[in-house]
């Protein structure tokens, strides 16, 4: 195995082919083409696209439009920027950096309204929770007056049940005393009557000497 790995790399490699250089003006062609793709239409051609009646466009990193670069005119092309296209990119960076202030402004006033949210958002949970407890605390001191009242009702109803079997037993005695008080009061005639004693028990005699005529 060692002796295999040896001859394999003993065996000779081939060459790399090296790629061909390209030439100044093949590169400055396809840096043409590029332009061509990516550049803006300038408001002023160059002397060379208005004589030859071409649109000149020319990127923002390149001074020769690409017209030029891909007639190999590179060197001669005039483009210049315009007064008004001095004016337009002022106005436009003006703009940008406007619109960048009111996004950066939208942006600190979201994080407030979102740090205000969030203390609501706490503070509503601190509320909720606080009632929670509350609501448990009040509970509890219901259930506890409930307990005590249902013993006051336990205990009144006693109270009357004995109360009322008191009034009964003073009532059941009143009537007793009455009764016995209406027996007393009953003509003679009546207490013959209840005493098994006849009417000639009543009537003066001889045989009554206590009766007084």
């Amino acid at each position: 195995m060692p002796q295999k790995r040896r001859a394999e790399n003993e065996l000779p490699r081939p060459n790399k082919q090296q790629q061909p250089k390209e030439s100044s003006t093949v590169r400055r062609r396809n840096l043409g083409n590029f332009i061509q793709v990516f550049g803006d239409t300038m408001p002023k051609a160059c002397s060379n696209c208005r004589r030859l009646g071409l649109e000149c466009k020319v990127h923002v990193k390149s001074g020769v439009c690409g017209k030029c670069h891909l007639s190999g005119s590179g060197t001669t092309c005039d483009v210049r920027v315009t007064q008004e296209e001095w004016s337009r990119l002022v106005a436009e960076r003006a703009r940008l950096l406007n619109e960048m202030k009111v996004a950066l402004q939208a942006q600190k006033d979201a994080e407030r309204a979102r740090e205000e949210a969030e203390k609501a958002r706490v503070a509503s949970e601190k509320s909720r929770n606080d009632a929670i407890a509350l609501e448990s605390v009040l509970r509890e001191e219901l259930r506890k007056v409930e307990m005590e009242a249902e013993d006051a009702i336990a205990v009144e109803e006693a109270q009357i049940q004995a109360l009322e079997r008191h009034e009964a037993e003073q009532a059941r005695l009143v009537e007793q005393e009455a009764q016995r008080s209406s027996n007393l009061a009953l003509a003679p005639y009546t207490w013959s009557i209840e005493g098994g004693v006849t009417d000639d028990f009543w009537e003066p005699s001889e045989s009554t000497p206590w009766v007084l005529t």
